[in-house]
């Protein structure tokens, strides 16, 4: 029977949304009216405490829908700072947003509460009355709810607010040990997205193979400010070669290492042009931050330049 109401809930929620999107619902509304069957949402196996049955819902309409609900207003919104800067001069100032806050917060309504507020915060992380009324909403909507995912959000929010953002993150997960679990294929994917499409356009076009230590070949072109890779795959005239551990490469890519001592140590070998692999480490921006605020504006270093 566990089983057999665990298949229910995920079938429940597809036949769910793809029937609510047919009849014109969105995803935000399908969201916040659908229901399930009784005996399935009741279950207690089924319920939200780690997964949201809003947040699958939605995920399950742009799985298959993608985001855009047919609403042709929705494609021309502006990007939340530049939207709360606009609503807040409409409504007539930052005081007058806070004072509606307050009233929303007094009559219970969180929710609301935190959508005024969004207004201000989004573009001006200073405003600490705005910060203190948002945070004490966030962590209302934190205690009433049933979710761990939801109500950790809430309340870390509300925390980032009341210390006006840069929470510290010690956490790494590019050490070592996660770069050595990773498969090659999602090593050299990583590597691409980490590419400087200003820094790759000015060096040009390249073609690159790289075998990585007794795992995987992959053929490397850089074209268009766009590094490609095919896997199991070597060129037949590349501009160099180069053959290395994935953690080593990293570490070359980063800056961490040079490619000389690599090759000295006997931690690397290189054939053709040397110096496109030198060439090809400075377009790699692997510096990325993890301390990036969640709801007040993104701080000037994590902005890409």
């Amino acid at each position: 029977e566990y089983m057999k109401t665990q298949r229910d809930l995920y079938q429940s929620i597809y036949n769910t949304v793809l029937r609510y999107a047919n009849y014109g619902y969105g995803p935000d509304e399908i969201a916040e009216e659908a229901k399930l069957p009784d005996p399935v949402s009741n279950s207690w196996y089924n319920r939200p405490y780690y997964g949201h049955l809003k947040n699958n819902l939605k995920a399950t309409y742009i799985l298959n829908l993608g985001w855009f609900d047919g609403n042709a207003a929705k494609l021309a919104t502006y990007p939340d700072d530049a939207r709360g800067k606009r609503y807040v001069e409409v409504m007539g100032g930052e005081r007058k947003v806070v004072d509606a806050a307050f009233k929303s917060f007094n009559l219970g309504d969180y929710r609301f509460t935190v959508d005024l507020l969004n207004n201000i915060v989004a573009y001006n992380g200073g405003n600490t009355e705005a910060n203190y009324l948002m945070a004490d909403a966030l962590e209302q909507l934190g205690y009433q709810e049933e979710n761990a995912l939801y109500r950790n959000l809430y309340l870390s929010c509300a925390y980032e607010l009341r210390i006006g953002g840069n929470v510290p993150n010690d956490l790494s997960t590019i050490s070592p040990e996660v770069v050595g679990a990773l498969p090659p294929e999602l090593h050299i994917s990583y590597l691409s997205m980490a590419v400087d499409p200003k820094k790759a356009l000015a060096l040009g076009n390249l073609n690159i193979n790289l075998i990585i230590k007794g795992e995987a070949k992959f053929g490397l072109e850089l074209h268009n400010g766009v590094l490609n890779s095919v896997s199991d795959y070597q060129s037949k005239n590349p501009m160099a070669t180069l053959e290395i551990s994935k953690s080593d490469l990293l570490s070359l890519m980063t800056g961490k290492v040079e490619l000389d001592k690599l090759v000295s140590g006997g931690k690397a070998k290189i054939g053709g042009d040397g110096e496109v692999l030198k060439k090809l480490r400075t377009i790699f921006d692997l510096n990325i931050k993890n301390n990036m605020n969640l709801v007040l504006p993104l701080q000037a270093e994590n902005r890409i330049k």
